[in-house]
């Protein structure tokens, strides 16, 4: 099927959002730095990046409700997106497990048979990630079990049911978050946690947003609309796209309800799918989709070269940090991008 261009865009940003949170967050840890002036701002302007998961979460519903007609077995379905999302996840759990065999830091077996079975990101363990400082594998978790759970409902059950079921689980699982706070991984009521909460929620969502998209692609592909109108969706999608490149990236506002972000996710997500402004029409150029098919090896794999860094040069070469912030930053971002770059062959 061929690529949404502009929407695999949104891939890059997110991609880049999420990379960006990890490193500042975890090169702030270190005392020894914490308090230098850059590595203390990249810490706070970064702050609302680990909310580009919803993106994430967002663009993956719209794509499974998209390409999919639930008519084949839910086994097919798994056995499908496993093969597609699996393999690179062993890889660098296996190179987890391999590092750590030069002492370079400690593997935990725990974490890593619950990664191994995708259980990680569930209520059913303790943590979320391979390792306390970097959670990165729970996002695959929480996806896999809610995509199984929702192409099951469409497959057994009335469309028009399963929209109510959908609709409700959204509602809630927002509502969840808002009142407890969206980065607390504490299990809720030994039942469930934010992580699985915001993969309903954002899958939910996108699956609404894809509906919508199916039912109305041939009146959105013939839509002709006056320049004064091309001028106010413009306007729209800059403004979007400006909160969400702003938060991201350069400076961070306070907001007391968090979700703000997913209604902005939402509103460029279908402003992009339109496709009438001229944001959305400068974004929807193949080079994207060339670059985007890096995001999932980039994002799976990142976790690992920050962790590596952290036990080594880091921690070993304090000095280094201090003097070189901006040639740290800029070096760990091309090694983390590199080796995202060459995973991809996996």
């Amino acid at each position: 099927m061929q690529k949404i261009r502009n929407i695999e865009f949104l891939r890059i940003v997110g991609c880049l959002a999420v990379v960006m949170w990890h490193l500042c967050h975890c090169v702030h840890s270190l005392h020894t730095v914490a308090d230098t002036h850059f590595y203390n701002s990249l810490y706070k302007i970064s702050s609302k990046d680990m909310l580009a998961v919803d993106l994430f979460f967002i663009i993956s519903g719209f794509f499974f409700m998209y390409k999919n007609n639930f008519e084949k077995p839910l086994i097919n379905f798994l056995q499908k997106k496993l093969l597609r999302v699996y393999p690179l996840f062993v890889v660098v759990l296996f190179l987890s497990w391999l590092i750590s065999k030069f002492h370079i830091y400690e593997f935990n077996y725990y974490q890593g048979i619950l990664n191994l079975f995708c259980i990680n990101g569930t209520s059913l363990s303790l943590t979320l990630g391979l390792y306390p400082e970097i959670n990165i594998f729970w996002y695959v978790s929480a996806m896999l079990w809610v995509f199984a759970l929702y192409y099951y409902l469409y497959q057994n059950l009335g469309s028009k049911y399963v929209d109510l079921i959908l609709a409700l689980l959204v509602y809630f699982s927002y509502s969840i978050l808002i009142h407890f706070t969206w980065a607390n991984w504490e299990t809720i009521g030994c039942f469930i946690n934010s992580g699985m909460l915001r993969a309903m929620g954002g899958i939910g969502l996108g699956c609404f947003i894809a509906k919508w998209y199916r039912n109305n692609k041939s009146i959105i592909k013939n839509l002709k609309i006056t320049f004064g109108y091309k001028m106010f969706i413009s306007i729209l999608e800059f403004m979007c796209l400006f909160f969400i490149i702003n938060n991201f990236f350069f400076r961070r506002l306070d907001f007391e309800n968090n979700f703000i972000f997913v209604l902005v996710f939402v509103l460029i997500m279908v402003l992009f799918l339109i496709n009438q402004g001229f944001i959305s029409k400068f974004f929807n150029k193949d080079i994207f989709v060339n670059l985007a098919k890096y995001t999932y090896a980039i994002y799976i794999s990142h976790g690992l070269v920050i962790l590596c860094l952290w036990s080594t040069v880091w921690k070993k070469y304090n000095m280094y940090l201090i003097q070189f912030p901006v040639w740290n930053f800029i070096l760990s971002l091309c090694l983390i991008f590199t080796i995202g770059i060459l995973c991809i062959n996996v």
